[in-house]
């Protein structure tokens, strides 16, 4: 994927409704979790269970956290011609707790 590239813009939107489409989307997104906590089936679930659910966040954010650095790395051991050096310790070493946190998962 080239970052330059603006997918929107690529879709041939104009500005307004690149505008609307973004709003829509931030929306759904701030929204998503307060719409779930009002069905009171995973509310109840979630509250019986909150040691799980820490769990599961601090999982989640360590993994989001972790992808995050792989692609900064990834970008920084990334020659001119586009070629990555896998040989890379970091990127070998992130790349290792990110499948030991999915397989403990």
């Amino acid at each position: 994927m080239i970052p330059e590239i603006k997918l929107m813009a690529a879709c041939g939107l104009d500005e307004k409704k690149q505008r609307a489409w973004l709003e829509l989307i931030t929306d759904g997104i701030n929204e998503g979790p307060k719409v779930l906590l009002r069905q009171p089936k995973i509310r109840s679930a979630i509250i019986s269970q909150p040691e799980l659910l820490k769990w599961y966040s601090k999982t989640r954010v360590e993994l989001e956290l972790l992808y995050l650095k792989k692609m900064i790395q990834t970008r920084q051991c990334t020659d001119i011609y586009g070629v990555v050096n896998e040989f890379n310790t970091i990127l070998q070493a992130n790349e290792g707790r990110i499948l030991q946190v999915i397989v403990d998962f």
